[in-house]
């Protein structure tokens, strides 16, 4: 019989996680979020995929999606990122309550290829396949929130490389060559399109998929390595300005997870 496991808190400057596991592919996070400014925020979801499921108490959040913004549901709202989503958050003084479901369970053949967002009144974050396919169908207003609906197609091939590759030690500029652009006119043409240079994108995949293993158990320096730093201590940099903890912090907790039953 699986013991449930207690929750684990990583304290942020804008709030702070708690991480509980369900099993060795999915993991459920609850964030208090408080911004009491303007800011923006980039999601890369890298081999996972998100159910997010969110109470916005005050303030505004949007998606950046191009040109446009496109608001969220009040009070209650959900969002759902297939894997390798790219998502850009637009927050003015906003104070809500996130909870998300991340797995690298298969992707169902019908759930969103794309990023979208939904209106919800659901209050229980939903664990298996069943439950996610369930909130999925009865979400109203569903509308794609990819930072950018039409990429150019040297921007969609940069990506899909990075997405296949982030684990390696290939340049953007390697890249740039195989795609027969220069450096320069990539990395401008991906950040004008997306909203973040090539390399800081894939530093995102790597970061996100790092943090996963660390709550999953894996060490430091193997996290390190595995995901694509060749620098311990740049992984350690990297590491802290997306996530605002260290990857010690991650680690410590690791201890005491164990697989929960609903």
């Amino acid at each position: 019989m699986s013991v449930p496991m207690p929750a684990v808190e990583i304290v942020t400057a804008d709030g702070g996680w708690r991480f509980r596991r369900l099993d060795g592919s999915s993991m459920v996070c609850t964030r208090r979020h408080r911004f009491e400014r303007e800011a923006t925020a980039f999601d890369a979801t890298g081999p996972y995929w998100y159910l997010v499921l969110a109470t916005l108490e005050r303030g505004h959040v949007a998606y950046v999606c191009g040109r446009e913004r496109v608001a969220t549901y009040r009070p209650r709202y959900g969002a759902f990122l297939p894997p390798y989503s790219l998502v850009e958050t637009a927050i003015d003084s906003a104070h809500q309550r996130i909870e998300v479901l991340i797995s690298r369970r298969p992707l169902p053949a019908d759930f969103p290829r794309e990023p979208v967002l939904f209106e919800t009144d659901e209050t229980d974050l939903p664990h298996t396949l069943d439950e996610v396919r369930s909130v999925l169908g009865r979400g109203k207003g569903m509308s794609t929130i990819a930072r950018n609906r039409r990429p150019s197609p040297v921007v969609r091939a940069a990506k899909a490389r990075l997405d296949a590759s982030f684990r390696q030690s290939s340049s953007i500029a390697e890249i740039a060559s195989q795609l027969g652009i220069a450096h320069a006119s990539l990395t401008r043409s991906f950040h004008r399109e997306l909203g973040i240079p090539p390399a800081q994108y894939r530093t995102q995949l790597r970061i996100t998929n790092a943090a996963m293993m660390l709550l999953h158990g894996a060490h430091i320096a193997d996290t390190a390595f595995e995901v694509g730093f060749g620098d311990l201590g740049r992984f350690h940099k990297q590491f802290r300005s997306i996530t605002q903890a260290t990857p010690g912090r991650y680690r410590v907790s690791t201890p005491r997870l164990r697989d929960s039953t609903r």
